[in-house]
């Protein structure tokens, strides 16, 4: 009889951390030969991500998390600690309904995914009796919620992988040794299929190069940066043409509001002809083969960078921010071309030498498949997250 694997996390959107559980779980009975099945524990009732497990035929159960619970973060840590005084009543019900809902389906492993989810699902372990996997997509500073996942390991049952080696030196004061496996993707599905999708959707002649930036609308993620770059770009480069794909993921108070901002910025510059906001993008795939350039333009470090590897796998040429899980991915010049974070000058460097040379931009991205091919397969990834699994419990393979 399979083994049940409880995927508990904090969103229902798709974001990079969505997407690679999504992955995984969708293609852990076909790896794992029907010794584990997935089950998802998610916190709202609607979302790309329910949409997506619908047409895998993946079973999920939603579990309602308070909404002040959801809005706490480690970014305004004031806020989120009066958030979480004011919660505590919501919470303290909630976490009695998780005991229940984790008894009463008794898998044999909690594989966690967000920082909210690693602290409910250790703290309660004691209640709930499956071991609990807290699988870091986050680089923490110092700060309550490093506290909070370092208590974490000082529980028996709790076992740590990194999606990089970035993020696993955030936790090199665990109690317990962090086991870092990199994200992968299909192969094929992440390939080259060149498409006018965007030229289309945004209005623009097909001969245009697009220049683009995917992902979470977040500050950190870099696109106030991108829409500057854009803008000295726009001054020297008549033909290019620039879009940033994706909404307000986040449920935290943090980035609420950034959507207009960006939008301020670009009819301030009176560059609403050559930056297109699309929103979000459920095919990734489709929107990356409408590029010609991948930025990534993240100001802090990434703790992996799927979208990264997305374009190193479709063979799209990428210009990145030099820090975090990027380091693994990238080899300067190569495969792609790294700039210092923050550096809107070198970025825009970094792009124009690539629109200006289409022999370069071939090289890298042979260069960027090649290494996708021999290190960040999906199979590899899911492979060594069973290895994970059979490592805490040795009889059941």
């Amino acid at each position: 009889m399979a083994s049940k694997v409880c995927f508990y996390l904090t969103a229902t959107q798709l974001g990079g951390a969505e997407r690679s559980v999504l992955d995984l779980a969708s293609n852990l009975e076909r790896y794992a030969g029907g010794t584990y099945t997935p089950w998802m524990v998610v916190p709202r009732s609607e979302g790309p991500l329910l949409d997506e497990f619908r047409k895998k035929n993946m079973p999920f159960t939603v579990l309602e998390m308070p909404a002040r619970m959801l809005r706490m973060s480690r970014k305004k840590a004031l806020r989120g600690l009066v958030d979480g005084l004011l919660a505590i009543p919501a919470i303290v019900i909630y976490i009695y309904r998780f005991i229940r809902l984790v008894k009463g389906e008794a898998p044999f492993v909690i594989h966690s995914n967000g920082i909210k989810c690693h602290i409910i699902s250790s703290v309660t372990s004691l209640f709930h009796g499956s071991q609990v996997i807290i699988h870091m997509r986050d680089i923490l500073g110092k700060g309550l919620s490093l506290l909070a996942i370092k208590l974490a390991s000082y529980f028996d049952v709790v076992c740590f992988v990194a999606n990089s080696k970035c993020t696993a030196q955030s936790l090199s004061m665990m109690k317990k040794q962090v086991t870092i496996i990199h994200n992968g993707l299909d192969p094929d599905v992440f390939k080259r299929s060149r498409n006018t999708y965007l030229h289309e959707k945004v209005g623009i002649d097909e001969s245009a190069p697009i220049v683009g930036i995917l992902g979470a609308l977040a500050r950190w993620k870099g696109q106030l940066e991108f829409i500057e770059m854009a803008r000295r770009l726009s001054l020297k480069n008549d033909h290019a043409h620039f879009v940033i794909a994706g909404a307000e993921i986040y449920d935290t108070r943090a980035e609420k509001g950034f959507l207009l901002e960006l939008m301020d910025m670009v009819t301030g510059h009176r560059l609403d002809s050559r930056i297109h906001m699309v929103g979000f993008e459920a095919d990734q795939v489709r929107v990356l083969n409408s590029l010609d350039i991948l930025v990534h333009a993240s100001i802090k470090p990434e703790p992996f960078g799927r979208v990264v590897l997305e374009a190193m796998a479709v063979g799209v040429p990428v210009v990145a921010a030099a820090a975090g899980g990027i380091l693994e991915l990238i080899d300067d010049g190569i495969n792609g071309f790294l700039y210092t974070p923050g550096d809107v000058g070198q970025m825009a460097e970094k792009v124009r030498i690539l629109l200006a040379d289409d022999e370069l931009c071939r090289k890298t991205a042979d260069s960027a498949r090649k290494k996708f091919e021999e290190k960040f397969l999906l199979k590899k990834h899911v492979e060594a997250v069973i290895s994970v699994y059979n490592q805490l419990a040795p009889g059941r393979v």
